[in-house]
């Protein structure tokens, strides 16, 4: 996983690559093909992988990924 962007210890989050997860667990989810992917335009729902730690008092409680 790249580390552009949001990631975990700066805030908390960070998107997970779905072509990366896709390769390493074949058949878990479907992934529209690359052309339909690279026509999204704004206003185009999509899919997106979110790796989420959740912190109490400082402490983890809590580390998931969620699909949104």
């Amino acid at each position: 996983m790249s580390e552009l962007g949001p990631t975990i210890p700066a805030n908390g989050w960070a998107l997970i690559s779905a072509e990366e997860r896709a390769l390493a667990y074949p058949g878990t989810f479907q992934l529209p093909p690359l052309a339909e992917r690279h026509s999204l335009s704004p206003g185009d729902a999509a899919k997106l992988l979110f790796d989420i730690e959740t912190k109490e008092k400082g402490q983890i409680i809590g580390r998931g990924v969620d699909r949104m």
